[in-house]
């Protein structure tokens, strides 16, 4: 089974916490000594954050963390929403970041403060937050198209991020679109079961990796640009 390999067991637990570790650093360094613009400093204070609530729910019952990644939910919109903001030129996309951030802090406010939430991990929540930055992406893509630049993307630490993300949230869409749904499945006393329990944690084990995946992107973007920079030939 998955949590009988430390491996797995890595992956399904700890990876996340590590995935979002790099991004922090990648941020603080990105900020220090790239650009210490409003738009990097908010990421790389959202993603030290998010690397404590996660370092803090691998190490508590997967029934005692709801709490941490619903407010890293809470979190997440309004530091990617407020991100995307500050990167748009166009006052109409910044309008619908803003929109798009606003509706999501809603969310959290109706659900978890005026209905007390759900002892289950909220899918719909991630639901929104992957659909959201979905449509932010393609907003950056367009404005991409629009204003041509002479700079190639490829130097574009933003291009990079936004890379990582599409990743990430187009892949993990399909998980937290099914996780809620097969975790009522299985709470029945009759398919609760060890078997069926494995099922949660691999698909949260792909989750991971996909977030893994986009940190390494990430990584791999600066590494390039700083070495073409940096290269004679560049």
């Amino acid at each position: 089974m998955l949590t009988d390999s430390p491996l797995s067991h890595f992956i399904s637990f700890l990876l996340e916490p590590v995935a979002y570790f790099i991004y922090a650093l990648i941020f603080l360094w990105i900020w220090r000594q790239k650009s210490r613009k409003p738009r990097y400093m908010i990421l790389c204070g959202y993603y030290l954050a998010a690397t404590t609530l996660m370092v803090k729910a691998s190490m508590v019952k997967t029934d005692s963390n709801i709490d941490l990644y619903d407010f890293l939910f809470l979190l997440s919109s309004i530091c990617l929403a407020a991100f995307f903001y500050l990167l748009y030129t166009d006052r109409i996309k910044k309008l619908i970041a803003a929109i798009i951030g606003g509706a999501e802090v809603i969310y959290f406010i109706f659900n978890n403060l005026i209905f007390s939430g759900s002892p289950l991990f909220d899918s719909t929540a991630y639901v929104i937050l992957s659909s959201g930055v979905a449509v932010m992406i393609f907003m950056y893509i367009h404005e991409l198209l629009v204003n041509i630049s002479e700079q190639p993307l490829l130097f574009s630490f933003d291009f990079w991020f936004v890379s990582g993300q599409i990743i990430y949230h187009l892949g993990s869409f399909i998980i937290f679109l099914t996780f809620n749904y097969l975790t009522k499945k299985i709470l029945p006393a009759e398919f609760y079961s060890h078997e069926n329990r494995a099922i949660l944690t691999k698909l949260w084990g792909v989750h991971n990796v996909l977030l893994f995946l986009g940190s390494l992107l990430t990584t791999g973007g600066v590494a390039w640009i700083s070495f073409h920079k940096k290269s004679p030939s560049s």
